[in-house]
């Protein structure tokens, strides 16, 4: 950030000396002090007073006090703010030049801010002072300090009342660009509207020299005195930094009595500025307004993120549903092959409910009975199904009853409906329903040419090829067929009734080979 490094000469207003309109320190003069040109600007102010002091209040960072070391000063003392430094020894020896302007004092670790400083004498020696400096930083790092000097002729200075202000006013050819205002008029004042961190107002101090006091933005006022010993031109009246950006005003109004002749005069004005304080649509904001947006837009940012989480949650369900895929099931199933139901076998030991037949030779009368098969019945969902659809043990079919509505015959039709494993209807399911064409007939004719024993012919059915996977005990009994009588033998009755086994679809997590439907008959 840009330092500003200001001077004053030790006959400016803003310096405060010591005593009655600062009597405890004189001005030095040619006629006492032949090296008085060794000063800055010839001049300087000096005391042998012992307790005299100066002070002088700033903003910035460092300060330096200037003056001078010779074989006739003594003792000093600095204090800034509450902080009191070592004694200092202004005296060189004997046979030593004497110095001038040299650092009386010199400090730049301060805290950026309003400090004051503050020299003492602590002998009857000479103590002088010559002139200070101070730094102060405005605006931002890597920023140009722009500096404005203004005339006092500019529309920004408003004279009031301004019949009271003299556009000529004495020694005119040592103001700054030759213009300059002047009144002697008790309560007559000047005010300077500007933009920038800092302003200095500037004009001439000597012998005719008005007491002044200055209001800053409408603030409490300072009071000054232009009235010195010598007449100094263009010296700083009036200083303030650290005013930040916008408009501000500084009001300089006379404070001498009526018909003094005391004069306040006014020359120009200097305004210290960085690009960041500069107002207009071409200007940056001020820290302050920089940090307020920067934590402003970081705290709606958190703002947003929350509500967008809440927005996430509370939409959640909603949202999941836009990208399920039309006609999938919630629920996902863990096979798309249609499932082919179990057929309850029952042994045919009631008479009646289907036709009689004779088995060859064997002598023994058996009854057919169709069976009904769970393929016909409306699918069940998983919970209750004949099995579940993962774990736990599977339900054996409920006993068969007899149903005329289940009564297959020669033109009964049966339909494969495809569903899945949670009981779900698959159209989609390959393959789809398809009527399938009734079962066949099997006819069982006398074989002319063989003997009693076998007297039977059977002829093969489509039913019976699918039944050829089956144990050999259970293929002689060809379920799905219609057997014909063909002969009735004497031992009919001594023979054990016959029986029609179905295949039952086994659950595909069961192991261990299939049971023998021969072996033990009566148990099925």
């Amino acid at each position: 950030m840009p330092t500003l490094t200001t001077s004053i000469e030790d006959t400016s207003p803003v310096i405060a000396y010591s005593g009655s309109g600062g009597s405890d320190w004189t001005s030095g003069t040619s006629k006492v002090d032949p090296d008085i040109e060794q000063y800055s600007q010839s001049s300087y102010m000096v005391t042998k007073n012992k307790g005299a002091t100066v002070a002088f209040s700033f903003y910035g960072t460092g300060v330096q006090l200037f003056g001078a070391k010779r074989s006739t000063h003594g003792y000093y003392q600095i204090t800034i703010d509450t902080l009191t430094y070592n004694q200092v020894n202004g005296q060189v020896p004997n046979d030593t030049n004497d110095v001038f302007q040299t650092q009386l004092f010199s400090t730049v670790a301060l805290q950026n801010g309003y400090h004051t400083v503050k020299m003492a004498s602590l002998g009857t020696a000479n103590l002088d002072l010559d002139c200070i400096t101070w730094q102060t930083p405005i605006g931002l790092t890597d920023e140009s300090l722009l500096v404005s000097t203004v005339q006092d002729t500019d529309s920004s200075f408003k004279y009031t009342p301004e019949s009271s202000w003299n556009p000529s006013p004495y020694g005119i050819g040592m103001f700054s660009g030759g213009s300059g205002h002047s009144t002697t008029s008790a309560g007559a004042f000047v005010e300077y509207t500007f933009e920038g961190d800092s302003v200095a107002v500037y004009g001439p101090v000597g012998p005719n020299g008005a007491p002044y006091s200055v209001q800053l933005d409408g603030g409490a006022s300072a009071n000054y005195s232009s009235n010195k010993v010598l007449y100094r031109p263009q010296t700083m009246l009036f200083q303030a930094s650290q005013l930040g950006g916008g408009k501000h005003t500084v009001k300089l109004r006379s404070e001498a009595w009526n018909n003094s002749a005391l004069t306040l005069a006014v020359d120009y004005a200097e305004v210290f500025t960085t690009p960041s304080l500069q107002g207009g649509s071409g200007s940056t904001l001020s820290i302050g307004a920089i940090v307020g947006i920067v934590i402003g837009g970081f705290l709606a940012l958190i703002v947003t993120a929350g509500l967008y989480i809440i927005f996430r949650r509370l939409q959640g369900s909603k949202t999941g549903r836009y990208f399920r895929l039309k006609g999938k099931s919630e629920k996902t199933s863990t096979s798309t092959d249609p499932v082919t139901a179990p057929f309850d076998y029952h042994p045919l030991d009631e008479p009646g409910s289907a036709s009689h037949h004779s088995l060859g030779n064997a002598g023994s009368q058996a009854q057919l009975r169709s069976q009904t098969s769970n393929q016909s019945l409306h699918p069940t969902p998983p919970s209750t199904g004949l099995w579940p659809s993962s774990g736990g043990n599977y339900a054996l079919p409920e006993p068969y009853v007899p149903d005329s509505r289940h009564t297959m015959n020669a033109q009964t039709q049966i339909i494969t409906i495809p569903y899945t494993a949670d009981g779900k209807y698959r159209p989609d399911l390959s393959p789809p329903p398809q009527l399938m064409p009734p079962p066949q007939r099997q006819e069982l004719r006398r074989n002319p040419s063989a003997n009693q024993g076998s007297g039977l012919q059977v002829r093969q059915s489509r039913s019976q090829i699918q039944l050829l996977a089956l144990p050999p005990s259970a293929q002689s009994a060809m379920p799905n067929t219609t057997i014909e009588r063909a002969e009735r033998t004497q031992n009919e009755q001594s023979q054990p009734a016959a029986m029609v086994l179905a295949p039952v679809r086994r659950p595909g997590n069961m192991s261990g080979a299939p049971p023998d439907y021969g072996a033990q008959p009566g148990r099925f």
